[in-house]
């Protein structure tokens, strides 16, 4: 993460948790987290090109994405799991 990136979202808490208005403050958090959540996509997806062979890019990608997209599945297949069996419970 860069400090451009790490600044924004540190900002965009400073913003959220910070004393004034809560419209001011609501519309400061989303538009600076936004700034830093799209800075650091961005940098995530072209940083391997510039650092690896622009011919290996595809394949170096996907190697290093696999495990994020692996454990998003497994976080939304644990949660669909823990909500079935805290419905049993509280359901009887």
């Amino acid at each position: 993460m860069t400090p451009t990136e790490m600044g924004l979202l540190v900002l965009s808490f400073v913003a959220g948790f910070g004393g004034g208005g809560p419209l001011l403050l609501a519309a400061a958090f989303t538009v600076l987290y936004g700034a830093g959540n799209g800075l650091a996509t961005i940098t995530r997806g072209t940083r391997p090109l510039a650092l690896f062979d622009h011919r290996e890019y595809g394949a170096l990608a996907g190697r290093l994405l696999m495990a994020g997209f692996v454990v998003s599945a497994a976080a939304l297949t644990a949660a669909a799991e823990l909500a079935r069996r805290y419905r049993r419970h509280t359901a009887s």
